[in-house]
């Protein structure tokens, strides 16, 4: 895009950024989804939620780093919190719902707090180009 054409959608750095990452949440939504519908067994469908948050169109540095943006300034910036929020209640249903029947519900809370906590660490390492 040109600087002229993102100046005219955009007010500032700031918009296009939170633009670019809802954009990159909806894709991401979209995959897990589409993938969620194709799975016949409850290990296709934890590998449908764990694969859909790496599609390989998306997982790349530059849309890793955005989201690193975003988790810095979830803390402070209450529009950007509300996005991460919302990210990790949808990440947090589809595990739960994968794995609610097998596990108690301390297990439930540990298993998916250590899967989400893993997928932000590969999204962590591309955004460092690792």
């Amino acid at each position: 895009m040109s600087p002229g054409i993102l100046a005219y959608y955009f007010k500032g750095k700031e918009e296009v950024l939170f633009a670019m990452v809802c954009y990159n949440n909806r894709i991401l939504m979209e995959d897990v989804v589409a993938r969620l519908h194709r799975a016949k067994s409850r290990w296709e469908r934890l590998l449908a939620i764990v694969e859909g948050n790496f599609p390989s169109h998306a997982f790349e540095r530059n849309t890793a780093k955005a989201w690193l943006s975003v988790c810095a300034a979830a803390g402070s910036d209450p529009k950007y919190g509300r996005l991460q929020n919302i990210f990790y209640r949808r990440l947090n249903s589809n595990l739960a719902s994968v794995m609610a029947c097998v596990l108690s519900p301390e297990r439930l809370g540990q298993a998916v707090l250590g899967i989400g906590v893993m997928i932000d660490g590969l999204w962590l390492r591309k955004a460092a180009g690792n």
